[in-house]
């Protein structure tokens, strides 16, 4: 019988219930490595609506408080910490007790699994805790990069922090080329390897669509965003791109999917363009429907920009889902994106923040049958030949392996 490597996951984004979307890529990434002789130990923060310790497809799921009454919790989950913060600042006062109780409760928790190995999902605040769990439990610790850890912290404390943080793993991850760049002139360290999060290809398939939950006919076009309602989103770009795509195509309609502190903007942005009647803004909604809605859209638009303060798209996995979906997309040359995508083959890439150049590539796609078919196809295969979770799986267990070979 071969050994279980025993595995404690840091995170501050995890699915607080069945469905929720947020943080469910590390819910598929644990279920994964729990085939593959990894028993995963989830430590996240607490949520008023969710459970303290639950069991999910093998997965040990450990929920930390952080801030009493429990009801007043709310730096974490929702659009993430940073834009919480942003949207309330006396949110910012929760941020000292999330760092010390999820430290102390990764010392207890490290200690009852009998943990080889920590896996932290984000610098900051997740790193901290691991790189104290190495100096004072003598457990090693990989850690995941995500892109908001890299671009959005950028004062002399933060990567000072950083730098220790990413120096003293055994070894660091980044979920895409930009990410690893940043990361690089951070600290310095050069190993940093490439691993993207995956995509769950038998829940992210093509099904059949459903116009008709927007009140559409078959024969409209539909234009989908998904993701949440924030500026390195570009939707702004997007709805100045659709004066022209109506115009041309006035068949067409656009929904968003979503949430987030831009919303009210968008819907007056909206509707001083007069696009109401064809702008659909649904709000969040369920993981297990996402295939249906990705399987609708005639074309999914992902028109991300770099913001003021440098943020800008990790790895926009919305794009993966979209083309498992069999979804032809359009992204930006931005963050990421480049690492998934390829222009002209599996999808269109547009300007960054060029309304013009957006239309163009959305009418291409709705009006050229032929070019649409192609991208598809192209990207269905690319997502399951890349970006399976058992591929992603594989990928960490043997990072996991290297790790403790060569010990701290």
């Amino acid at each position: 019988m071969k050994e279980v490597l025993r595995v404690t996951m840091l995170t501050s984004s995890f699915p607080r219930w069945r469905g929720d979307s947020a943080g469910a890529f590390l819910l598929c990434l644990a279920a994964e490595l729990s085939k593959r002789e990894v028993q995963v130990n989830v430590i996240a923060p607490h949520d008023d609506r969710s459970s303290f310790f639950e069991v999910w497809d093998n997965v040990r799921v450990f929920r930390h408080p952080y801030f009493f009454p429990l009801k007043y919790q709310k730096l974490c989950y929702s659009s993430g910490i940073l834009i919480n913060i942003k949207k309330k600042p006396a949110l910012a006062l929760q941020l000292p007790f999330l760092v010390m109780a999820q430290a102390l409760f990764t010392l207890w928790g490290i200690k009852k699994a009998k943990t080889d190995l920590i896996h932290a999902h984000w610098s900051i605040p997740q790193g901290f805790s691991a790189l104290l769990a190495q100096r004072v439990g003598g457990i090693p610790y990989v850690l995941s990069m995500h892109g908001s850890d890299v671009f959005a912290l950028k004062r002399p404390f933060f990567n000072f922090l950083n730098r220790a943080i990413i120096n003293h793993a055994g070894k660091c991850s980044a979920n895409s080329g930009a990410t690893r760049e940043g990361a690089q002139l951070i600290s310095g360290r050069e190993d940093i390897e490439i691993i993207p999060m995956g995509v769950d290809t038998n829940v992210f398939k093509p099904v059949p669509g459903d116009k008709s939950r927007w009140d559409s006919r078959a024969d409209e076009k539909i234009i989908l965003f998904v993701g949440r309602l924030i500026e390195v989103k570009g939707l702004t770009y997007l709805l100045e791109a659709l004066t022209k795509v109506f115009r041309v195509c006035p068949e067409a309609r656009a929904v968003i999917v979503g949430s987030g502190p831009q919303k009210e903007r968008l819907l007056a942005l909206s509707k001083g363009l007069k696009l109401e009647k064809q702008v659909s803004f649904i709000g969040a909604i369920a993981q297990n429907e996402l295939p249906a809605i990705y399987s609708a859209a005639d074309v999914f638009v992902l028109p991300s920009v770099v913001s003021e303060s440098g943020e800008r798209e990790g790895l926009g996995v919305v794009l993966l889902e979209a083309m498992a979906c069999g979804s032809p997309v359009i992204g930006t040359n931005t963050g990421g994106i480049p690492d998934i995508v390829k222009h002209e083959e599996t999808c269109l890439i547009a300007l960054e923040r060029n309304p013009d150049d957006l239309a163009d590539k959305i009418l291409r796609i709705l009006l050229e049958d032929e070019l649409r078919g192609k991208l598809k196809r192209s990207a269905l295969c690319f997502v399951r030949g890349n970006f399976s979770w058992s591929t992603i799986a594989a990928k960490f267990k043997k990072v996991y392996e290297g790790v403790l070979r060569k010990g701290l």
